[in-house]
């Protein structure tokens, strides 16, 4: 029962164990907000990289479509000169 010490530190020691304790917690949420800011970076560059591909596969695709449309244009052009240099010279000349 001295209080050398022993009942100063008594005393002390739930503040501590408090500080502690919270402390403790403090840094269990921090730990478990870093884990989740983590996760989160992770599925995001991993729905990044997902996108990408398929993105790149569009891309490849509307500049096919493009090319497509521009030959599919150009050949109409020729029909459509073929057709006119045949009816000039079927036509009959008076």
């Amino acid at each position: 029962m001295s209080s050398d010490g022993g009942g100063g530190g008594g005393r002390r020691g739930p503040h501590s164990a408090e500080k502690d304790a919270k402390k403790k917690a403090r840094a269990k949420e921090m730990k478990k907000l870093r884990k989740a800011r983590e996760k989160k970076a992770q599925a995001e560059a991993e729905h990044a990289e997902k996108e990408k591909p398929i993105s790149k596969v569009e891309e490849v695709r509307r500049a096919m479509a493009a090319e497509r449309e521009k030959r599919a244009a150009a050949a109409e052009r020729r029909m459509a000169s073929l057709n006119i240099q045949s009816s000039s010279t079927t036509a009959p000349s008076s």
